[in-house]
């Protein structure tokens, strides 16, 4: 299971997922492009792998793109081996490729959840804040600071002190939810419970919101696996080995 693309190897295993094998002073910066290419391919093949090795269904799985559909987004995203004295992985970012770079000791497949997962509180720090700005101007809620967190199942909260905390794993969520869950932090900035009094304002400041608040009990739906699930062996998807 491996199609070519100019010498380029992609090779799908239950073992290691897929691997990227490329050529000796290749040009990484065409992989994310290889990979858009084949895209069709690699599901048809996971999904093969998958079916003949259940018990291995995402337990060995990076990403090898990341969806954001709270704000239309899709990284690509490359794992370089890189050994150094210093151990560790670093994430090099291109905003305008909308391209991941994890270089470093990339066999350390917790390592490398672990810097995707400061890159995903880096970006939701940047599109959450504004976000809850704007909201926040445009119904005329005040609040005092905004910290970001990443927890399984509550996706915001808010303090006596008007400081509001929320999920950097809302940016897997659809944008219209995501709305909902900050106007609702915002809401508890005048009144910090859930009587029939806040929902009333919540009501108020976004019609409709019952609907959302079924929707939410199921957020997690949204969520991909490699944020949580086991992972063991080598990085298993756009690996490029020295």
């Amino acid at each position: 299971m491996s199609p070519r693309a100019r010498r380029v190897r992609l090779v799908m295993s239950a073992g290691d997922g897929l691997v990227v094998v490329v050529p000796r002073g290749f040009d990484r910066g065409r992989v994310p492009e290889i990979l858009a290419r084949h895209e069709q391919w690699i599901d048809r093949a996971r999904r093969k792998v998958e079916a003949q090795y259940p018990s291995a269904q995402r337990c060995t799985e990076l990403p090898v793109r990341i969806d954001l559909p709270a704000v239309a987004e899709t990284w690509v995203v490359e794992y370089v081996c890189a050994h150094s004295r210093t151990a560790g992985v670093r994430v090099a970012t291109s905003a305008r490729k909308r391209r991941l770079v994890l270089r470093g000791h990339v066999d350390d497949v917790e390592a490398c959840r672990a810097a995707l997962l400061r890159w995903l509180n880096r970006r939701a720090r940047a599109v959450l804040v504004p976000w809850l700005e704007a909201l926040a101007a445009d119904h005329g809620f005040l609040f005092e600071r905004v910290s970001i967190r990443q927890q399984r199942s509550r996706w915001g909260s808010c303090s006596r002190r008007r400081t509001i905390s929320l999920n950097a794993r809302l940016l897997f969520f659809p944008s219209d939810l995501v709305d909902y869950v900050l106007i609702h932090e915002l809401c508890h900035t005048v009144e910090l419970n859930h009587s029939p009094r806040f929902w009333r304002v919540l009501e108020e400041h976004h019609p409709g919101s019952v609907v959302f608040r079924r929707r939410l009990r199921k957020a997690s739906d949204h969520l991909p696996s490699w944020l949580d699930a086991p992972l063991a062996g080598p990085p298993a998807a756009g690996a490029i080995p020295c």
